[in-house]
Protein backbone atom coordinates (compact mmCIF):
# COMPACT_ATOMS: atom_id res chain seq x y z
CA UNK A 1 0.00 0.00 0.00
CA UNK A 2 2.81 2.33 0.89
CA UNK A 3 4.53 1.71 -2.42
CA UNK A 4 1.29 2.36 -4.29
CA UNK A 5 0.87 5.75 -2.63
CA UNK A 6 4.44 6.78 -3.43
CA UNK A 7 4.00 5.75 -7.03
CA UNK A 8 0.81 7.82 -7.35
CA UNK A 9 2.47 10.87 -5.81
CA UNK A 10 5.38 10.66 -8.21
CA UNK A 11 3.09 10.39 -11.20
CA UNK A 12 1.08 13.41 -10.00
CA UNK A 13 4.21 15.55 -9.62
CA UNK A 14 5.41 14.64 -13.05
CA UNK A 15 2.09 15.64 -14.54
CA UNK A 16 2.19 19.02 -12.66
CA UNK A 17 5.73 19.79 -13.79
CA UNK A 18 4.83 18.83 -17.31
CA UNK A 19 1.86 21.21 -17.27
CA UNK A 20 3.77 24.14 -15.64
CA UNK A 21 6.89 24.15 -17.86
CA UNK A 22 6.57 25.44 -21.47
CA UNK A 23 7.52 23.22 -24.31
CA UNK A 24 10.59 23.73 -26.48
CA UNK A 25 8.31 24.87 -29.33
CA UNK A 26 6.77 27.63 -27.18
CA UNK A 27 10.15 28.85 -26.05
CA UNK A 28 11.34 28.97 -29.67
CA UNK A 29 8.28 30.94 -30.79
CA UNK A 30 8.74 33.49 -27.99
CA UNK A 31 12.40 33.89 -28.95
CA UNK A 32 11.49 34.48 -32.62
CA UNK A 33 8.90 37.09 -31.60
CA UNK A 34 11.46 39.03 -29.54
CA UNK A 35 14.00 38.90 -32.36
CA UNK A 36 11.40 40.29 -34.78
CA UNK A 37 10.58 43.18 -32.43
CA UNK A 38 14.28 44.02 -32.13
CA UNK A 39 14.62 43.92 -35.91
CA UNK A 40 11.62 46.20 -36.33
CA UNK A 41 13.15 48.69 -33.86
CA UNK A 42 16.45 48.70 -35.72
CA UNK A 43 14.62 49.27 -39.02
CA UNK A 44 12.68 52.17 -37.45
CA UNK A 45 15.93 53.73 -36.23
CA UNK A 46 17.38 53.46 -39.73
CA UNK A 47 14.29 55.10 -41.25
CA UNK A 48 14.46 57.97 -38.74
CA UNK A 49 18.15 58.52 -39.50
CA UNK A 50 17.41 58.48 -43.23
CA UNK A 51 14.64 61.08 -42.80
CA UNK A 52 17.01 63.33 -40.83
CA UNK A 53 19.57 63.13 -43.64
CA UNK A 54 16.90 64.00 -46.22
CA UNK A 55 15.80 67.05 -44.17
CA UNK A 56 19.39 68.28 -43.92
CA UNK A 57 19.94 67.78 -47.67
CA UNK A 58 16.70 69.65 -48.45
CA UNK A 59 17.71 72.61 -46.25
CA UNK A 60 21.15 72.76 -47.91
CA UNK A 61 19.49 72.75 -51.34
CA UNK A 62 17.17 75.61 -50.38
CA UNK A 63 20.08 77.66 -49.03
CA UNK A 64 22.01 77.11 -52.25
CA UNK A 65 19.03 78.26 -54.31
CA UNK A 66 18.78 81.43 -52.24
CA UNK A 67 22.50 82.19 -52.14
CA UNK A 68 23.58 81.17 -55.63
CA UNK A 69 20.60 81.01 -57.95
CA UNK A 70 17.45 82.92 -58.81
CA UNK A 71 14.96 83.26 -56.00
CA UNK A 72 12.01 81.11 -57.01
CA UNK A 73 10.16 81.29 -53.71
CA UNK A 74 9.25 84.32 -51.61
CA UNK A 75 8.49 82.32 -48.49
CA UNK A 76 11.91 82.64 -46.88
CA UNK A 77 12.30 85.78 -44.79
CA UNK A 78 9.92 87.95 -46.84
CA UNK A 79 8.08 90.76 -45.03
CA UNK A 80 5.36 93.14 -46.16
CA UNK A 81 4.27 96.31 -44.42
CA UNK A 82 4.06 100.06 -44.67
CA UNK A 83 2.16 103.07 -43.42
CA UNK A 84 -0.50 105.55 -44.50
CA UNK A 85 -1.48 109.05 -43.38
CA UNK A 86 -4.35 111.46 -43.99
CA UNK A 87 -4.04 115.20 -43.31
CA UNK A 88 -6.23 118.28 -43.07
CA UNK A 89 -4.61 121.73 -43.53
CA UNK A 90 -6.13 125.11 -42.85
CA UNK A 91 -3.36 127.69 -43.34
CA UNK A 92 -3.27 131.33 -44.40
CA UNK A 93 -2.49 131.97 -48.03
CA UNK A 94 -4.13 128.75 -49.27
CA UNK A 95 -7.49 127.02 -49.25
CA UNK A 96 -8.23 124.44 -46.58
CA UNK A 97 -7.86 120.88 -47.84
CA UNK A 98 -7.83 117.21 -47.01
CA UNK A 99 -4.78 115.43 -48.37
CA UNK A 100 -4.13 111.71 -48.70
CA UNK A 101 -0.49 112.59 -48.35
CA UNK A 102 1.33 109.28 -48.19
CA UNK A 103 0.74 105.62 -48.82
CA UNK A 104 3.98 103.70 -48.31
CA UNK A 105 4.47 100.04 -49.14
CA UNK A 106 7.53 98.24 -47.74
CA UNK A 107 8.86 94.93 -49.07
CA UNK A 108 11.96 93.34 -47.54
CA UNK A 109 13.54 89.91 -47.71
CA UNK A 110 16.42 88.00 -46.13
CA UNK A 111 18.20 86.29 -49.02
CA UNK A 112 20.41 83.87 -47.15
CA UNK A 113 22.71 84.56 -44.23
CA UNK A 114 24.54 87.55 -45.74
CA UNK A 115 22.23 89.19 -48.27
CA UNK A 116 19.19 91.36 -47.53
CA UNK A 117 16.84 93.35 -49.76
CA UNK A 118 14.93 96.46 -48.57
CA UNK A 119 12.47 98.57 -50.53
CA UNK A 120 10.01 101.41 -49.91
CA UNK A 121 7.53 102.41 -52.60
CA UNK A 122 5.77 105.75 -52.06
CA UNK A 123 2.44 107.02 -53.41
CA UNK A 124 1.82 110.68 -52.53
CA UNK A 125 -1.26 112.90 -52.79
CA UNK A 126 -3.47 110.04 -54.03
CA UNK A 127 -0.72 109.17 -56.55
CA UNK A 128 -1.71 111.78 -59.10
CA UNK A 129 0.64 112.83 -61.90
CA UNK A 130 4.22 112.07 -60.86
CA UNK A 131 3.56 111.62 -57.13
CA UNK A 132 5.06 108.15 -57.07
CA UNK A 133 8.59 107.24 -56.14
CA UNK A 134 10.91 104.42 -55.16
CA UNK A 135 12.34 105.92 -51.99
CA UNK A 136 14.42 102.87 -51.17
CA UNK A 137 15.40 99.77 -53.12
CA UNK A 138 18.79 98.47 -52.06
CA UNK A 139 20.66 95.24 -51.48
CA UNK A 140 22.90 94.77 -48.45
CA UNK A 141 25.79 92.33 -48.27
CA UNK A 142 27.11 91.77 -44.75
CA UNK A 143 30.81 91.04 -44.40
CA UNK A 144 30.15 90.30 -40.73
CA UNK A 145 27.78 91.46 -37.98
CA UNK A 146 29.29 94.97 -37.97
CA UNK A 147 30.13 95.84 -41.58
CA UNK A 148 28.47 95.62 -44.95
CA UNK A 149 28.16 96.91 -48.51
CA UNK A 150 24.98 98.59 -49.80
CA UNK A 151 23.91 99.36 -53.38
CA UNK A 152 20.69 100.70 -54.87
CA UNK A 153 18.24 103.50 -54.12
CA UNK A 154 19.35 104.87 -50.74
CA UNK A 155 18.25 107.60 -48.35
CA UNK A 156 20.82 110.40 -48.17
CA UNK A 157 22.23 110.23 -44.60
CA UNK A 158 22.03 113.94 -43.77
CA UNK A 159 20.77 114.55 -40.27
CA UNK A 160 18.47 112.15 -38.48
CA UNK A 161 14.94 112.91 -39.57
CA UNK A 162 15.52 112.38 -43.30
CA UNK A 163 15.82 108.63 -42.76
CA UNK A 164 13.66 108.34 -39.61
CA UNK A 165 10.78 110.06 -41.35
CA UNK A 166 7.82 107.64 -41.12
CA UNK A 167 4.64 109.57 -40.36
CA UNK A 168 3.49 107.27 -37.49
CA UNK A 169 6.85 107.68 -35.74
CA UNK A 170 6.86 111.52 -35.89
CA UNK A 171 5.27 113.55 -33.10
CA UNK A 172 4.04 116.34 -35.43
CA UNK A 173 2.38 116.16 -38.83
CA UNK A 174 4.59 118.58 -40.75
CA UNK A 175 8.32 118.17 -40.82
CA UNK A 176 10.53 121.14 -39.83
CA UNK A 177 11.06 123.78 -42.53
CA UNK A 178 14.74 122.80 -42.51
CA UNK A 179 13.62 119.44 -43.92
CA UNK A 180 11.86 121.05 -46.87
CA UNK A 181 14.23 123.37 -48.73
CA UNK A 182 17.71 122.84 -47.28
CA UNK A 183 17.46 119.09 -46.60
CA UNK A 184 14.84 118.23 -49.24
CA UNK A 185 13.20 115.38 -47.36
CA UNK A 186 12.48 112.76 -48.28
CA UNK A 187 15.88 112.87 -49.99
CA UNK A 188 17.09 109.75 -51.76
CA UNK A 189 19.35 108.87 -54.66
CA UNK A 190 20.95 105.94 -56.47
CA UNK A 191 24.40 104.94 -55.31
CA UNK A 192 26.57 102.53 -53.38
CA UNK A 193 28.79 102.46 -50.32
CA UNK A 194 29.54 100.99 -46.94
CA UNK A 195 27.79 100.89 -43.58
CA UNK A 196 28.49 99.38 -40.20
CA UNK A 197 29.33 99.89 -36.57
CA UNK A 198 32.41 99.91 -34.36
CA UNK A 199 33.32 100.80 -30.79
CA UNK A 200 32.11 99.29 -27.53
CA UNK A 201 28.74 97.65 -26.92
CA UNK A 202 27.87 100.41 -24.45
CA UNK A 203 28.84 103.30 -26.76
CA UNK A 204 28.75 102.08 -30.36
CA UNK A 205 29.55 104.33 -33.32
CA UNK A 206 27.59 103.72 -36.52
CA UNK A 207 28.75 104.86 -39.95
CA UNK A 208 27.45 105.22 -43.49
CA UNK A 209 29.40 106.47 -46.50
CA UNK A 210 28.10 106.47 -50.09
CA UNK A 211 28.79 107.83 -53.52
CA UNK A 212 25.63 108.86 -55.41
CA UNK A 213 24.51 110.46 -58.66
CA UNK A 214 24.08 113.76 -56.82
CA UNK A 215 22.06 116.96 -57.30
CA UNK A 216 21.78 119.02 -60.49
CA UNK A 217 20.80 122.64 -61.07
CA UNK A 218 19.74 121.92 -64.64
CA UNK A 219 16.49 123.86 -64.10
CA UNK A 220 18.48 126.97 -63.08
CA UNK A 221 16.90 127.43 -59.64
CA UNK A 222 20.00 127.77 -57.49
CA UNK A 223 20.71 131.38 -58.39
CA UNK A 224 17.41 132.39 -56.74
CA UNK A 225 18.83 131.20 -53.42
CA UNK A 226 15.60 129.57 -52.24
CA UNK A 227 16.91 126.10 -51.44
CA UNK A 228 17.70 122.74 -52.97
CA UNK A 229 14.39 120.90 -53.31
CA UNK A 230 14.27 121.36 -57.08
CA UNK A 231 17.81 119.95 -57.38
CA UNK A 232 16.85 116.43 -56.24
CA UNK A 233 17.29 113.79 -58.95
CA UNK A 234 15.57 110.92 -57.07
CA UNK A 235 17.89 108.35 -58.57
CA UNK A 236 16.86 109.00 -62.18
CA UNK A 237 19.89 108.27 -64.34
CA UNK A 238 18.65 110.35 -67.29
CA UNK A 239 19.11 113.48 -65.20
CA UNK A 240 22.77 112.73 -64.50
CA UNK A 241 24.26 115.33 -66.85
CA UNK A 242 27.84 115.50 -65.63
CA UNK A 243 30.44 112.89 -64.82
CA UNK A 244 30.78 113.97 -61.20
CA UNK A 245 29.29 112.02 -58.31
CA UNK A 246 28.17 113.18 -54.86
CA UNK A 247 29.86 112.02 -51.67
CA UNK A 248 27.88 111.72 -48.45
CA UNK A 249 28.18 110.09 -45.05
CA UNK A 250 27.17 110.12 -41.41
CA UNK A 251 28.66 109.07 -38.07
CA UNK A 252 26.24 108.25 -35.26
CA UNK A 253 27.34 108.22 -31.61
CA UNK A 254 25.55 106.70 -28.61
CA UNK A 255 26.44 108.67 -25.49
CA UNK A 256 25.46 107.14 -22.19
CA UNK A 257 22.56 104.77 -22.61
CA UNK A 258 20.06 106.75 -24.68
CA UNK A 259 21.53 109.99 -26.08
CA UNK A 260 22.06 109.83 -29.85
CA UNK A 261 24.33 112.32 -31.65
CA UNK A 262 25.14 112.43 -35.35
CA UNK A 263 27.42 114.37 -37.69
CA UNK A 264 26.88 114.23 -41.45
CA UNK A 265 28.29 115.52 -44.72
CA UNK A 266 27.22 115.96 -48.34
CA UNK A 267 29.11 117.37 -51.31
CA UNK A 268 28.09 117.50 -54.98
CA UNK A 269 28.94 119.27 -58.22
CA UNK A 270 25.52 120.71 -59.11
CA UNK A 271 26.74 122.38 -62.31
CA UNK A 272 27.09 126.01 -63.40
CA UNK A 273 24.13 126.77 -65.65
CA UNK A 274 22.97 129.72 -67.68
CA UNK A 275 19.41 131.03 -67.59
CA UNK A 276 18.90 129.06 -70.82
CA UNK A 277 19.75 125.87 -68.87
CA UNK A 278 23.09 125.41 -70.62
CA UNK A 279 25.82 123.70 -68.58
CA UNK A 280 29.11 125.65 -68.85
CA UNK A 281 31.18 124.36 -65.93
CA UNK A 282 31.37 123.10 -62.37
CA UNK A 283 29.68 124.49 -59.28
CA UNK A 284 30.07 122.75 -55.93
CA UNK A 285 27.60 122.64 -53.07
CA UNK A 286 28.70 121.41 -49.63
CA UNK A 287 26.47 120.61 -46.65
CA UNK A 288 27.28 119.74 -43.01
CA UNK A 289 24.81 118.45 -40.44
CA UNK A 290 24.57 117.93 -36.70
CA UNK A 291 21.68 116.13 -34.99
CA UNK A 292 20.82 115.09 -31.44
CA UNK A 293 18.16 113.17 -29.56
CA UNK A 294 18.38 113.32 -25.77
CA UNK A 295 15.99 112.17 -22.99
CA UNK A 296 15.88 114.85 -20.31
CA UNK A 297 13.88 112.69 -17.91
CA UNK A 298 11.36 109.84 -18.06
CA UNK A 299 8.69 112.10 -19.61
CA UNK A 300 10.55 114.81 -21.50
CA UNK A 301 12.92 114.42 -24.43
CA UNK A 302 14.71 116.83 -26.75
CA UNK A 303 15.60 116.49 -30.42
CA UNK A 304 17.11 118.90 -32.89
CA UNK A 305 19.19 119.42 -36.01
CA UNK A 306 21.47 122.12 -37.37
CA UNK A 307 22.56 122.11 -41.02
CA UNK A 308 24.83 124.61 -42.77
CA UNK A 309 26.91 124.85 -45.91
CA UNK A 310 27.84 126.87 -48.96
CA UNK A 311 27.30 127.11 -52.71
CA UNK A 312 30.10 128.15 -55.05
CA UNK A 313 29.84 131.13 -57.38
CA UNK A 314 28.12 130.56 -60.71
CA UNK A 315 30.72 131.19 -63.40
CA UNK A 316 27.95 131.15 -66.01
CA UNK A 317 26.07 134.14 -64.57
CA UNK A 318 28.58 135.80 -62.26
CA UNK A 319 26.45 135.22 -59.14
CA UNK A 320 28.69 135.19 -56.07
CA UNK A 321 28.95 132.24 -53.72
CA UNK A 322 26.68 132.19 -50.67
CA UNK A 323 26.16 130.33 -47.41
CA UNK A 324 23.00 128.73 -46.05
CA UNK A 325 21.82 127.37 -42.70
CA UNK A 326 18.78 125.97 -40.93
CA UNK A 327 17.80 124.48 -37.58
CA UNK A 328 15.01 123.21 -35.38
CA UNK A 329 14.68 122.31 -31.71
CA UNK A 330 11.79 120.21 -30.40
CA UNK A 331 10.54 119.17 -26.95
CA UNK A 332 8.23 116.17 -26.56
CA UNK A 333 6.41 115.74 -23.23
CA UNK A 334 4.43 112.65 -22.16
CA UNK A 335 1.22 113.74 -20.45
CA UNK A 336 -0.06 110.49 -18.91
CA UNK A 337 1.14 107.33 -17.22
CA UNK A 338 0.19 105.08 -20.16
CA UNK A 339 2.18 107.28 -22.60
CA UNK A 340 -0.76 107.75 -24.94
CA UNK A 341 -0.85 111.58 -24.91
CA UNK A 342 1.96 114.00 -25.70
CA UNK A 343 2.47 117.75 -25.97
CA UNK A 344 5.05 119.03 -28.45
CA UNK A 345 6.77 122.39 -28.90
CA UNK A 346 9.01 123.09 -31.88
CA UNK A 347 11.02 126.20 -32.82
CA UNK A 348 12.94 126.53 -36.05
CA UNK A 349 14.18 128.63 -38.90
CA UNK A 350 16.20 128.65 -42.08
CA UNK A 351 18.06 131.02 -44.37
CA UNK A 352 18.53 129.36 -47.73
CA UNK A 353 20.94 132.05 -48.99
CA UNK A 354 22.59 134.46 -46.58
CA UNK A 355 22.74 137.95 -48.01
CA UNK A 356 19.64 137.42 -50.16
CA UNK A 357 16.20 138.45 -48.92
CA UNK A 358 13.69 135.96 -50.25
CA UNK A 359 11.03 133.42 -49.30
CA UNK A 360 13.74 131.10 -48.02
CA UNK A 361 14.09 133.25 -44.89
CA UNK A 362 11.66 131.42 -42.57
CA UNK A 363 10.85 131.36 -38.85
CA UNK A 364 8.41 128.88 -37.31
CA UNK A 365 6.87 127.95 -33.97
CA UNK A 366 4.63 124.90 -33.64
CA UNK A 367 2.53 123.75 -30.68
CA UNK A 368 0.97 120.30 -31.01
CA UNK A 369 -0.71 117.42 -29.22
CA UNK A 370 -1.04 113.80 -30.21
CA UNK A 371 -2.85 110.67 -29.07
CA UNK A 372 -1.56 107.13 -29.62
CA UNK A 373 -4.28 104.52 -29.01
CA UNK A 374 -1.73 101.82 -29.78
CA UNK A 375 1.92 101.57 -30.77
CA UNK A 376 1.15 101.78 -34.51
CA UNK A 377 -1.39 104.59 -34.77
CA UNK A 378 -1.31 108.29 -33.92
CA UNK A 379 -3.77 111.21 -34.13
CA UNK A 380 -2.16 114.67 -34.25
CA UNK A 381 -3.37 118.25 -34.03
CA UNK A 382 -1.07 121.29 -34.14
CA UNK A 383 -1.00 125.04 -34.69
CA UNK A 384 1.73 126.72 -36.74
CA UNK A 385 3.01 130.26 -36.45
CA UNK A 386 5.10 130.59 -39.60
CA UNK A 387 6.55 133.60 -41.43
CA UNK A 388 8.59 133.69 -44.64
CA UNK A 389 10.48 136.63 -46.13
CA UNK A 390 11.17 137.61 -42.53
CA UNK A 391 13.88 140.11 -43.53
CA UNK A 392 11.40 142.20 -45.47
CA UNK A 393 8.69 144.52 -44.23
CA UNK A 394 6.20 142.60 -46.37
CA UNK A 395 6.87 139.22 -44.75
CA UNK A 396 4.28 136.55 -45.52
CA UNK A 397 2.33 134.66 -42.86
CA UNK A 398 1.43 131.01 -43.21
CA UNK A 399 -0.20 130.53 -39.81
CA UNK A 400 -2.85 127.90 -39.30
CA UNK A 401 -3.70 124.51 -37.90
CA UNK A 402 -3.16 120.97 -39.12
CA UNK A 403 -4.81 117.67 -38.19
CA UNK A 404 -3.71 114.20 -39.24
CA UNK A 405 -3.93 110.49 -38.54
CA UNK A 406 -1.21 108.00 -39.44
CA UNK A 407 -0.71 104.30 -38.89
CA UNK A 408 1.63 101.43 -39.69
CA UNK A 409 0.14 98.31 -41.18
Amino acid sequence: MKNLLLSGLAISMCISVSQAAPSNQALYERLMHLEQKLADQEKLKEEIASLKDEIIDLKDTQDELVDEGPVKSFTKGLTFGGYVDMEFHNRKGSNSKFDQHRFIFDISADLGDKVKFVSELEFEHAATNTDMGMEQAYIDYSFNEKAGFRAGQILVPIGRLNYLHDSPSLQLTERPKLLKEIVPSTWYDAGAGFFGEFGSDENPISYEVYTMNGMSDSNFNLDAGTGFRSLRRKGKNKTENNNSKALTGRLGFTLGQETQVGVSYYSANVGAYTAANALVGDRDMTMHGFDIEHPINSRLDFQGEYVFGDVDANIATGLASYDFKGWYAQLNYILDRDEKYRAILRLGGEDTAEGMDNKGDIEETVLGFNFRPNSNTVYKVEYHWEDSDVNRATKASNDGYVFSVATYF
